[in-house]
């Protein structure tokens, strides 16, 4: 297709050939418990039951949310990763060196 210019430009959102960037999930640095049960109100973050053993997978940035994820996630399970706030986690162990998925 041309442009009332002249010019060609090409449908982004033509073609089933598309490729998708996949990014590698992020190794494990430890282990968590979930201290209090938090219902996950905001993209990002996901939900924790009280006692829940999680992966650590990306400490506090300072403002205040950690990611984690799920030790055995289910397909049903709709954010197996996520955001939680720090305050609602204990850390079980931090590994020496990231552990790979």
């Amino acid at each position: 297709p041309t442009t009332d210019r002249g010019e060609n430009f090409q449908d982004i959102d033509a073609g089933d050939d598309e490729e998708f960037y996949e990014p590698e999930p992020l190794p494990v640095l430890g282990r968590c418990s979930a201290l209090y049960t938090f219902e996950a109100s905001s993209e990002g973050s996901t939900a924790l039951e009280e006692g829940e053993e999680l992966w650590l997978i990306e400490t506090d940035q300072g403002d205040g949310w950690t990611r984690v994820r799920r030790l055995h996630p289910s397909h049903l399970d709709p954010m197996p990763e996520g955001f939680v706030p720090t305050s609602y986690i204990d850390t079980i162990e931090m590994f020496e060196q990231p552990h790979p998925v």
